[in-house]
């Protein structure tokens, strides 16, 4: 019965050519159709239907995300918070990387193998039709594997404190980097004749964007480090009066040393030599992975307190401002510390640090990569389905 629809699903690709085609004009195998690349998405759906077994687990997977979407709901914290939803939306990130790649990285073999792709070969439609229906193909199969998880994506939404369009924002940049995680799946089809060795590779070359350039952040470290002159100046505790330890011990205990004449106190003073690393010149890296450019379109808000837009912070906010502080490099406070010339203000000095950690979001570098890894695995399939494969010499 499957063999009979596969034949039945190319047979009306074949059935139904272009205005064009009647008049027996090639099409160019570089430009696709939307008439064309619909058909070739309907040949591909129809023919990766599940059959009854197929359903049986689809469904019980769509119940285990909707458990898991129930308990995050259940046991998120009252008020106000972000981190049920980020949370929700990182799951659905990981429902498509895995679902979408998979089918594409054996779209091609397979096909090729069972002699179906040839058949969709002989039509119309070009090479770019066929690479572009079976990109679309998995990727909407991949984004119907998230809809478990859109209602309590919406009932956490109302306790985050975003706004409608970044919500929708973060949403499109997941389905972006689940799109050109499909198009590297579908190339290695297209180049691997082994369905479970393109898979295999199709999830490392997932792996590499988010934990590869992790890794290459961490083991560049200390190539970018460079040396610096570390310059502090303290208060020396011993060489006050008693009167003056007694000041300064009550006003230690209070937090507030405005009360006191500081430059009037004893202070030592220690200089070393140490390195820093210059994060700021592989702070890139860092960027380009999928998961920060889908945290860095979330609103820009203070690690510990609320934006300006009502956003509470959350897992997204918390990891901006990690990653700005690498973009900004060392923090030239770390090098110079003086408690001698003024009153130390704790609460300023935090506030600083915060400040310099609110960077402007860089989502679109780790985004162009995904742009560029879409549109150069997308051009290697259709490389591959051209027709003839090679040159007569």
């Amino acid at each position: 019965m499957t063999a009979v629809r596969d034949d039945a699903a190319v047979a009306q690709a074949a059935s139904a050519p272009e205005p064009s085609a009647r008049r027996g004009v090639p099409g160019n195998p570089w430009v696709p159709t939307p008439r064309r690349t619909w058909i070739a998405v309907r040949v591909e759906l129809e023919r990766r239907r599940p059959g009854r077994r197929g359903w049986v687990a689809l469904g019980l997977l769509a119940l285990a995300l909707a458990g898991v979407g129930v308990a995050v709901v259940v046991l998120a914290p009252a008020g106000e918070s972000s981190i049920p939803m980020e949370l929700l939306l990182l799951l659905m990130l990981v429902v498509g990387l895995v679902a979408a790649p998979s089918l594409a990285a054996t779209s091609v073999n397979r096909d090729a193998a069972g002699g179906a792709l040839a058949a969709l070969q002989m039509t119309r439609l070009t090479a770019a039709d066929i690479a572009l229906g079976k990109l679309l193909a998995a990727w909407l199969v991949g984004a119907a594997g998230m809809l478990p998880l859109v209602p309590f994506l919406g009932a956490t939404w109302g306790r985050s404190g975003w706004r409608g369009g970044a919500l929708v924002v973060t949403v499109a940049a997941i389905l972006l980097v689940v799109l050109a995680a499909t198009a590297a799946g579908l190339a290695w089809s297209a180049h691997v004749a082994s369905p479970s060795t393109s898979v295999a590779f199709a999830h490392l070359t997932t792996a590499a964007l988010i934990l590869g350039t992790l890794v290459l952040f961490a083991v560049t470290q200390p190539l970018v480090a460079s040396p610096a002159q570390v310059s502090q100046r303290f208060l020396d505790y011993d060489a006050m009066t008693e009167e003056q330890q007694a000041a300064v011990e009550q006003a230690w205990a209070a937090g507030d040393l405005s009360g006191i004449d500081v430059p009037s106190l004893p202070c030592r003073e220690e200089s070393y030599a140490t390195t820093v690393e210059r994060t700021e010149r592989t702070a890139w890296m860092l960027l380009a992975n999928p998961v920060v450019s889908i945290a860095e379109t979330a609103p820009l808000v203070r690690p510990d307190t609320a934006g300006s837009d009502g956003a509470a912070p959350g897992l997204f906010a918390h990891t901006h401002a990690w990653v700005s502080a690498q973009r900004l490099g060392p923090d030239p406070a770390d090098l110079l510390f003086d408690e001698c010339t003024a009153p130390l203000d704790v609460a300023a000095t935090d506030t600083a640090r915060e400040d310099r950690a609110m960077l402007a979001p860089a989502p679109w570098v780790g985004l162009g990569v995904q742009a560029v890894l879409l549109a150069a695995a997308l051009a290697v399939t259709v490389r591959r389905l051209r027709l003839p494969t090679r040159r007569v010499s």
